[in-house]
């Protein structure tokens, strides 16, 4: 995904300059803006994890699932591309019903 997003990126700015430099097509620049738009708003969605750490996956205030792998990933903004395995209606019912536990430390005065 992210060579589709580096392609789309300088697609946009050749065809962009090209409009500019040359043909001057209100219709091409206006196509070249959008390519543009769309490859900064598809990029945003890259993120890496790296060893032990992990990541939620939350979707205008849903749970969608924890990435807990490291590595590179994309994340759409519409469906998230990890949470396909974590959809699972029981984990969700224990993530909301889970109790908070008391702390193990104690605080010393």
């Amino acid at each position: 995904m992210l060579l589709v997003n580096l392609v789309l990126l300088f697609g946009g700015l050749a065809l962009f300059v090209q409009q500019i430099v040359g043909d001057r097509s209100p219709a091409l620049i206006g196509v070249a803006m959008g390519l543009e738009t769309l490859a900064i708003i598809l990029l945003c969605g890259h993120f890496t994890l790296q060893p032990n750490e992990s990541r939620v996956l939350i979707l205008f205030g849903d749970y969608h699932g924890t990435v807990r792998k490291s590595g590179f990933f994309w994340q759409t903004r519409s469906i998230p591309a990890a949470a396909a395995g974590f959809r699972s209606p029981v984990r969700m019912k224990r993530a909301i019903t889970a109790k908070p536990r008391a702390p193990r430390c104690r605080i010393a005065p």
